[in-house]
């Protein structure tokens, strides 16, 4: 997963290790009960995701693109390849 951030004259591009990102799944037992009823009833199941292994994350993360701009010119890209 890549995570790109620009800013007036800044560039952050930061690549995740699906690993890792599994791993910060797996942190989805800490969120609150309500918080995590709220994502499952907008279609994201986490704790589903943190049970798929490597190979199947990345196949279900595959076509994830979130592009974000914001009014001070900052843009936000997550995706992956």
């Amino acid at each position: 997963m890549h995570v790109v951030v620009e800013t007036k004259g800044d560039c952050v591009n930061a690549r995740v290790p699906m690993p890792l990102l599994k791993w910060g799944l797996g942190l989805a037992s800490l969120l609150p009960s309500p918080l995590l009823e709220v994502l499952k009833s907008k279609g994201l199941d986490v704790d589903l995701l943190g049970e798929l292994g490597t190979e199947d994350l990345q196949q279900a993360l595959g076509e994830l693109e979130i592009n974000y701009k914001g009014s001070e010119g900052t843009a936000i890209r997550v995706f992956t390849e």
